[in-house]
């Protein structure tokens, strides 16, 4: 089996705080994909890494966040095909 990611903090004391999680790293991805990263990359990255839907079919990530924009208005705002905001 490969490197469990997800579980590889999981004995750190404290680390559901969130100031221990941040000083393991936690959320670094996030804030370079806020500050860094345009909407492109993001799906990019998404694609790369092959995540996949959590729905009986299996569908990749990204097929959810094609339809996905930019709201001009507010640059970090994203809205579905439909304009309805996302939460």
């Amino acid at each position: 089996m490969g490197v469990q990611l997800l579980l590889e903090k999981v004995k750190v004391e404290g680390i559901r705080h969130y100031d221990v999680y941040r000083r393991e790293g936690g959320y670094r991805s996030v804030e370079k994909a806020l500050k860094q990263m345009s909407p492109e990359a993001i799906v990019e990255e998404v694609k790369k890494s092959g995540l996949r839907g959590r729905g009986g079919a299996g569908f990749p990530a990204t097929l959810y966040a094609m339809p996905m924009k930019v709201n001009p208005a507010h640059s970090k705002t994203a809205t579905s095909w439909n304009s309805s905001p996302i939460s």
